[in-house]
């Protein structure tokens, strides 16, 4: 009972001398930290993640790449292209032309890797609203339900298609 008594004492005592030396231990700190470089364009605007960006554990930076201002623009295009205007983008909608016409609207969150074959994809989350207090320049954002606000495509840079989009659905 001593011993942890001493324990104790020598814990506070510790704290207060680091609390004495190091006032801002006493602040609240804030964790978010960004990591995303800005990137904006016509009908554009978000993050782009850097290739050392982890979304998983040991994910290997050998397989990613940091997307360029061109690279976004062109995955853009495809997007553009491929989805909006050809309408395909309403086969996963419910508000039909919603996706259209709030287009320029969504914040994105870009992050490339390769595929075993060397081709380049570019990632793409599309957000509309205000994330900024979620981390929208600082983490990739896993955001399920939302409908029409959240949806994201994989655009294959190297063949110039999509490779995969979703539309998230209503919860």
């Amino acid at each position: 009972m001593k011993n942890t008594f001493r324990f104790i004492t020598l814990l506070c005592i510790v704290g207060s001398v680091l609390l004495v030396l190091n006032p801002s231990l006493a602040q609240p700190q804030n964790t978010r930290t960004k990591v995303a470089t800005p990137v904006q364009g016509e009908c554009f605007q978000g993050y782009i993640f850097d290739k050392h960006y982890t979304l998983l554990p040991f994910e290997d930076t050998n397989s990613k790449f940091t997307p360029t201002y061109d690279d976004v623009v062109k995955a853009e295009r495809i997007v553009r292209e491929q989805l909006i205007v050809t309408g395909k983008i309403n086969d996963q909608s419910i508000h039909k032309n919603y996706i259209r016409d709030h287009l320029c609207e969504y914040q994105r969150q870009y992050r490339g890797y390769l595929t075993p074959e060397g081709d380049s994809i570019i990632s793409i989350n599309y957000l509309l609203g205000d994330y900024d207090e979620l981390g929208i320049d600082s983490e990739i954002l896993m955001v399920n339900d939302g409908g029409e606000t959240v949806w994201n495509a994989d655009v294959n840079l190297s063949k110039n298609t999509i490779e995969r989009f979703n539309v998230n659905g209503v919860g």
